[in-house]
Order: structure tokens, then sequence, then C-alpha cells
């Protein structure tokens, strides 16, 4: 086997490079004793859907779809004969995007959690073949139900991105500059929340109702008010306030 050409590809010295994953145009194969019928083509290892003769000098590979870089290719001849192609012959498929893992918010590794739901707060998913030039994220359960979102910085192996939206568990879509985008199995998770706490109750002092508690005593720093309510996530503050608006108090939660 002496080159591999077509297929759609970019032809890099003997080899092809940036190969549609899905092709539907010939891949041929030049080499020499090859026959003349009954041969057939291997791209990686995965035998072509079909091959045919030229010459005995020229195979022509139909229906090979694949992924990875630097495939060898095979030829098995009808004498039960095979060959494969040297280094400095092989078929490389355009990169699709792997991604491993993101982080920005309260991250729980692979995944990012209690991210806001208005997408202020920047994160970063990491993985590769994400390719040297700028491409699209988006957030959503699937792609095509999903919010583009704004990139912040693009680099092979990481992307920073906000304004994404949405409740819940969502899975993160990276599409590189080739218009590839990475396989559902492999898409990390964001969980997006409301960023506003709601409050439901109080309780501590003299307690009236669910939502009143009287007659707590001033200064008293052994005084302890329970907040119940949602959205409180896992660290903040406790601001009391006067009905005039005034802050009369700033707290770290104990608990």
């Amino acid at each position: 086997i002496t080159s591999v050409s077509g297929g759609g590809c970019t032809t890099t010295g003997r080899s092809v490079t940036l190969c549609p994953v899905q092709s539907t145009l010939p891949l041929t194969i030049q080499g020499s004793g090859f026959a003349y019928g009954g041969a057939t083509v291997v791209v990686g290892n995965r035998p072509c859907d079909s091959t045919s003769h030229a010459q005995d000098t020229v195979l022509i590979c139909t229906g090979w779809p694949g992924r990875g870089v630097n495939l060898a290719v095979a030829v098995h001849t009808a004498y039960n004969t095979s060959v494969v192609s040297p280094g400095t012959v092989t078929v490389s498929y355009i990169p699709v995007p792997l991604l491993g893992s993101i982080s920005g918010c309260a991250d729980a590794y692979p995944a990012t959690e209690t991210c806001p739901m208005d997408g202020a707060v920047p994160v970063t998913v990491s993985g590769a073949n994400f390719g040297p030039s700028m491409g699209q994220v988006h957030v959503g359960p699937s792609l095509a139900n999903s919010t583009r979102c704004a990139v912040l910085s693009w680099s092979a192996t990481a992307v920073v991105f906000m304004n994404y939206s949405g409740l819940g568990t969502q899975l993160v879509w990276v599409t590189n500059m080739w218009n590839m985008t990475n396989d559902a199995d492999l898409a990390v998770v964001v969980t997006l929340v409301d960023p506003y706490p709601v409050l439901l109750g109080v309780s501590g002092c003299t307690d009236l109702q669910p939502t009143q508690t009287v007659l707590c005593m001033p200064n008293n720093q052994s005084q302890v008010l329970t907040l119940t309510g949602a959205r409180f996530l896992t660290k903040g503050r406790v601001s009391v306030v006067a009905l005039n608006g005034t802050t009369r108090a700033l707290f770290n939660p104990v608990r």
C-alpha cells in the first residue's frame, strides 16, 4: 500500500485527514499485488461495505464510517494474503469533541452544581478535540432542545462560557469548527438552580405562627433562630432588616 486518497478528505502526503465520520464518497487505495478481484479493504478495524478493483494496483473502498486518527489500512486479497499500510499511509477522521469535566459553580467532578439559572457564572468545560478555532456551546437536555451560550475563551482542550439557562440537570454540548458535536453519553452535567432563596418560616423566640417569632432578646448572642425554606444552597449569609429597610445585623449561619 503506497497511498490513500479521496473520500472527501484532505490529502496530507500519502495519507488522508479530516475524513467525514459518515463519508459517502469512495476512498482510493493505491499499491500493488491486489489482484483483479475478491479483495477486501479494512480501515482501522472496520471492513469497507464494498471493495472494487480498478486494476491490480488500485482499490476503491465504499462505505467506511469510523472515528479516530492515524488508522492503518489493510488489504486482504482473494489469495489469502494480507498487507497493512505503513505508518506513513493512514486515515484520520474529523475529530469528535470528547468532554471530560465541567467546573465553575459547586463542583462535584466531573459535574458542577447549583449554577444560577440566568447563566451569570462562567463555567469551564474540559476535554479534547475542541479544535483550534471557536465553535459553539449549547446547554440543554438535547442538542435540539438547548440554549446557545456565550463563549468567553476557546482552546483545543478547554472552553469557558456563560449565558446558559434552564432549571435542573442539563447537558453540555460542544460543537467544534468541523461541525462535530460530542455524543450524548459523553456529555457532562451542569445543574442549574433558581438563584433566589425562598423563605417559608422562622422560629426560635416566641413563635406565633410559622412565619413569625417575637420577643427575641436584644444583643443575645446565644439566641438561635431557625429559617426554613428553599434554595439556600450550601453557604451564604443572613441579614436582619428593620421594617424601615435599615439592616440591623448581618450573620454567618452556624449551620
